[in-house]
């Protein structure tokens, strides 16, 4: 994650350098073409707000990959304002670490921490174009049973208290049914009864050799979604 925003902001100050004349090393739009190792995405801030029990007020963003491959490493940073003074800035990462050209997913930016602010600007970010395995062989389809959502009570550790709370958990059994050993990471995309993303959650199993069945465990807090779920959706990501 460090290394993409480091790049973001490079990024950002290279585009700034070729609005200015001055600095610009060519006006041909040829030269001045976006790098192939990225991907574009775009960024609409939403006034939608939603609050958590520990870490305050959250708005959301919605980030669409208008790229023509898919980003790896998506994420996005903000700008505050006051009037035309930059307040403060954010950034953060997209809950899935892969996006399909065409694909939306939204992200939680908080906002309760902030300076006084009264508009929020989101930036053009980049996630990085993958490997050249393809999405065939990195979104893999493998066979999975019994799965099924559920609340379940825990207990976890709150500046160092145990604290009792619900968590949601997404439970079922992967089968390998290919030749070879794979090495997967499972997410699990939370709706709530409006359709509407609401959270992210992932499992990593062992290594699964052909023909064999692994029970997989995505568990989430309740305070880390923003909405109650209703649904799901599994997405099988190749560990690589």
């Amino acid at each position: 994650g460090g290394y993409f925003f480091v790049k973001h902001l490079s990024d950002r100050q290279a585009a700034k350098r070729s609005t200015d004349p001055k600095t610009s090393r060519s006006a041909d739009p040829k030269v001045e073409e976006r790098k192939p190792d990225t991907v574009d995405l775009k960024v609409e801030f939403t006034e939608e707000t939603a609050k958590s029990r520990y870490f305050g007020t959250f708005r959301k963003a919605l980030v669409t990959n208008i790229g023509d491959t898919t980003a790896r490493m998506p994420s996005v940073a903000f700008d505050f304002f006051k009037g035309d003074v930059k307040v403060d800035s954010d950034s953060s990462k997209i809950g899935i670490p892969y996006m399909r050209p065409g694909e939306t997913f939204p992200v939680w930016v908080q906002v309760n921490d902030k300076k006084e602010f009264d508009r929020v600007t989101g930036i053009q970010a980049t996630g990085v174009r993958p490997d050249e395995m393809g999405d065939s062989k990195r979104f893999l389809s493998l066979p999975i049973v019994g799965a099924s959502l559920s609340v379940k009570e825990r207990t976890s550790l709150v500046n160092f208290k145990p604290v009792r709370e619900d968590f949601y958990e997404v439970t079922g059994v992967i089968e390998n049914d290919t030749q070879g050993v794979v090495d997967v990471d499972i997410y699990a995309i939370l709706y709530d009864k409006e359709k509407n993303i609401i959270g992210f959650a992932s499992d990593s199993p062992d290594e699964i050799k052909p023909g064999q069945k692994i029970q997989f465990d995505i568990v989430t807090s309740r305070n880390q979604i923003f909405g109650e779920a209703a649904d799901y959706k599994l997405i099988i990501i190749s560990g690589e």
